[in-house]
């Protein structure tokens, strides 16, 4: 598997489901415990594109934006 895909199943795994949330600097905090250097924008270009694959979603009503599952989205288990 290459860096990116493990990335990205990190950052699945780290979302939570709704109305939970989380920022993206908080998924990068993550992901840099779990040693993938990333930067902040990065992150929240990946999000973005997983969201468009995913059953996830930004709530963008307040600063930071949190990133949370779907409330009735069936989560990938790896």
């Amino acid at each position: 598997m290459t860096d990116t895909t493990l990335r990205y199943i990190k950052m699945l795994d780290s979302l939570p489901t709704a109305p939970r949330k989380i920022t993206a600097r908080e998924v990068k905090e993550k992901l840099e415990a779990a040693g993938h250097a990333i930067s902040a924008r990065s992150v929240e270009r990946d999000l973005e594109k997983l969201a468009a694959v995913f059953p996830i979603a930004r709530d963008d009503r307040n600063r930071p934006y949190g990133w949370s599952w779907l409330k009735d989205a069936s989560r990938v288990d790896i």
